[in-house]
C-alpha cells in the first residue's frame, strides 16, 4: 500500500519542485539493535541524492524510539502505520512523529472493556521482551490495576521464556493467559506452549495478534477457541463494518492504480482486491497518504513559500529538510478520511491520531467442521459513548470456547467443582 500510494499521488499529478514522488524501502531488522536501524538510514540519506521529505514506519515501537529522535533533529516527519507503544505520544521527545495505528493505550482500554463483559478480573500476562510488551505491561498494571489483576507475568525473549512455562501457568490463580506479543512472537510462544502440552481447555489463550501457524496441521486440533484481538480499518472484509467512516472511494482508486503496475524499482504492485488488504496495509496507505497531503498544500503555497528540500551532509546528524515550515504546520493540522477510517492529529496533545481506533475480537473455531480459521465475532471502537463502551456482537457470530462451549468461562481455575 506504500507503493500503491506513492502511485496514486503520481496519477494525481502532485509533484515536488516540478518532480514526480518517488520512494525507496529500507528493510531493517527488527531483531538488531536499534542503532543498526538508525546507522541504516543514516547511509541512506549521506549516499542518496534524491529530496527527502519524510519517512513512512518503522513497523515496530523499538526502532520507532530511536529513529524518531533522530528524524525530529534532522527535521523530518515520520508518520509510523505500526509503532503502537504508548511513549512515542510524547510530543515535546518526539516532535516529529505521527502514527496513523492506534496507540496502545486504546487497546488496552479495548481488552478492559472486554474483559468486563466477560466478567474477568484476572490474567495471566505473557509479553515479549521489547518496548511493544513492556509498555502492554505497564499500562495493565498502572492504568488499569483497579480493573484487571495480573496474577503472573512471564517475559518472553525470542525463543525462551526467563522463567518456567509450565510451573508458571499451573501456579497461576487465572486461567486466562494473555500474550502481548507481535505476530511472529506470538506463534513462538504457542508453539511452545503446545509443545509442553499446555494447550488445553484448562486454559483460555487471548493474544493481541493471531499466530501465524494455521498452516500446520499438527496444531490446528489443539488451537480452537484461541482469541485474538486486532485495530482494523475500513470495511476489514465484513460486511457487518459496512456502517465505519471510511473513504471507500480512495480505496477503490489505491485498487484501481495497482493493477497489474510497477512502481519506479520495477516491483510489482498489484493488491488484489479490499477483502485481502490488511488492517497494516491500510494504516500504512494513511501514513503515506498523510506526508502526500500536507506536500501538495505545501506546493499550492510555492509562491509565497517555497517547498521543502533537503540538505544533506556527509555527516548525517548535520543532515536538515530545509523550508519545511508550512509543510509542518499542514502535518499538523491534518484532517482528512483515509482508507481505515478519518485522520486527524491532536498535536497540541500528544502524538496520536484522534479518534478512528476500531477492533475486532477474532476467534479460532472449524467452520463446517473441516475449516479451522480465524473468525470475526466482537467489534468495539473509542467513539462510542463512555458510559457505554461494550464490545458488539457480529451478526451471526458466536464465540465457540477451547472445549466448544459456548458459555463464557470463568477466569479462575476448578477442579472437580472445587474453586481456588
Amino acid at each position: 500500500m506504500f507503493h500503491a500510494a506513492i502511485m496514486l499521488a503520481n496519477q494525481y499529478n502532485i509533484r515536488i519542485h516540478n518532480e514526480s514522488i518517488t520512494s525507496n524501502v529500507i528493510q531493517v531488522n527488527n531483531d538488531e539493535n536499534g542503532h543498526a536501524s538508525l546507522n541504516l538510514l543514516c547511509q541512506y540519506i549521506t549516499t542518496q541524492r534524491p529530496n527527502i521529505v519524510g519517512i513512512v514506519g518503522p513497523d515496530s515501537s523499538t526502532t520507532a524510539r530511536f529513529i524518531s529522535p533522530f528524524a525530529s533533529h534532522v527535521n523530518l516527519p515520520l508518520v509510523s502505520y505500526a509503532a503502537t507503544n504508548i511513549d512515542l505520544a510524547d510530543r515535546q521527545l518526539y516532535p516529529t512523529f505521527y502514527r496513523t495505528v492506534p496507540s496502545d493505550l486504546l487497546l488496552a482500554r479495548a481488552i478492559i472493556h472486554l474483559f468486563k463483559q466477560f466478567k474477568w478480573k484476572t490474567c495471566t500476562m505473557i509479553f515479549e521482551k521489547s518496548d511493544y510488551g513492556y509498555g502492554g505491561l505497564r499500562i495493565l498494571s498502572e492504568n488499569y490495576h483497579n480493573n484487571i489483576t495480573i496474577k503472573a507475568q512471564l517475559l518472553f525473549d525470542g525463543d525462551k521464556f526467563h522463567a518456567d512455562l509450565k510451573q508458571t501457568l499451573e501456579t497461576s490463580r487465572s486461567r486466562i493467559v494473555l500474550v502481548w506479543a507481535d505476530e511472529q512472537q506470538t506463534t513462538n510462544i504457542i508453539k511452545r506452549a503446545f509443545e509442553e502440552r499446555l494447550i488445553s481447555t484448562r486454559y483460555i489463550a487471548f493474544g493481541v495478534f493471531p499466530p501465524d501457524m494455521l498452516k500446520s496441521n499438527e496444531f490446528k486440533k489443539n488451537l480452537e477457541g484461541l482469541l485474538a484481538i486486532i485495530p482494523f480499518g475500513g470495511d476489514s472484509g465484513s460486511s457487518d463494518h459496512k456502517s465505519l467512516n471510511y473513504n471507500q472511494t480512495l480505496l477503490n482508486a489505491a485498487l484501481a492504480t495497482s493493477q497489474n503496475s510497477q512502481n519506479e524499482h520495477g516491483i510489482e504492485c498489484h493488491l488484489g482486491n479490499e477483502s485481502n488488504i490488511s488492517s497494516f496495509a491500510m494504516f500504512t496507505f494513511d501514513a503515506t497518504w498523510t506526508l502526500i497531503q500536507a506536500l501538495y498544500k505545501t506546493s499550492l503555497d510555492g509562491k509565497s513559500s517555497p517547498s521543502p528540500w533537503f540538505l544533506s551532509s556527509s555527516y548525517c546528524f548535520n543532515s536538515s529538510l530545509e523550508n519545511a515550515t508550512k509543510y509542518h504546520e499542514y502535518l499538523k493540522a491534518t484532517q482528512f478520511l483515509g482508507i481505515s477510517g478519518p485522520i486527524e492529529f491532536s498535536k497540541n496533545v500528544s502524538n496520536d491520531r484522534v479518534g478512528g481506533a476500531y477492533y475486532v475480537l477474532e476467534n479460532l473455531q472449524y467452520k463446517n467442521k473441516e475449516q479451522l480459521r480465524f473468525v470475526q465475532v466482537m467489534k468495539w471502537h473509542d467513539e462510542v459513548k463512555v458510559e457505554n463502551e461494550n464490545w458488539q456482537s457480529i451478526i451471526q457470530q458466536q464465540i465457540i470456547w477451547p472445549n466448544g462451549s459456548e458459555e463464557i468461562p470463568k477466569d479462575y481455575p476448578q477442579i472437580q467443582g472445587i474453586i481456588f
